[in-house]
């Protein structure tokens, strides 16, 4: 993996990285790599895995696979897909999305569900964060 400047487009460095790599994404600003079961920061000094702050991906269950992952307000988002999708009352679970905060290291667990007719092939997610500082104009509002 080559390794760039954002601004000159410079290259800094190579690095290795393990062949079970699903992904690779900025944290503010710090470069992250996401596995199948770890999320790691890339060294700024020496671009290399830092596998000292790696993070565990959550298991939930043993038939789970890293799909996609994003990053959003110092937190890491993984898609994770279940082999064995359980179903209930016209609804399937399919997955997991799991938020871990690059911080402190914790992370929380939101189910990923879908009615039974969908397709599951092609899911992806985007987190969306409304902005704070709107002020709410009441003649939108439907009655």
């Amino acid at each position: 993996m080559d390794v760039f400047d954002a601004v000159t487009l410079d290259r800094m460095a190579s690095v290795r990285v393990e062949s079970d790599l699903q992904s690779l994404l900025s944290v503010q600003g710090r470069p992250w790599v996401v596995d199948s079961t770890q999320v790691c920061p890339i060294s700024d000094e020496t671009y290399d895995v830092d596998r000292s702050e790696c993070l565990d991906i959550p298991v939930i269950r043993s038939t789970q696979y890293v799909t996609q992952a994003i990053s959003s307000q110092g937190k890491v988002l993984v898609l994770v897909r279940d082999e064995t999708m359980s179903e209930a009352k016209g609804v399937r679970t399919i997955g997991s999305i799991l938020s871990i905060d690059t911080e402190t290291g914790d992370s929380v667990v939101t189910p990923v569900r879908i009615p039974s007719g969908k397709s599951t092939d092609s899911i992806l997610f985007l987190p969306h964060s409304p902005p704070t500082n709107h002020t709410h104009d009441k003649s939108l509002d439907l009655k």
